[in-house]
């Protein structure tokens, strides 16, 4: 269970990485992609991010480790 939590950080990190230094989105600032998508995807992986380290703190803490 805390692999997959770490699995799913890992991704939330790759969702802000890839619009934001790995691909990147249009040049100009009032194109949707640049003013809505990529805040969108930056705050989508901050939140997986931190539901993962959420759970894993969880679940490491947790007594009854299934």
């Amino acid at each position: 269970a805390a692999a997959f939590a770490v699995a799913s950080a890992i991704n939330g990190v790759l969702v802000i990485l890839i619009p934001t230094l790995v691909i990147g989105v249009c040049g100009s600032t009032e194109m949707r992609c640049n003013a809505g998508t990529k805040p969108a995807l930056i705050i989508a992986g901050a939140l997986i991010v931190v539901a993962s380290l959420i759970h894993t703190a969880l679940y490491l803490t947790s007594k009854n480790k299934a």
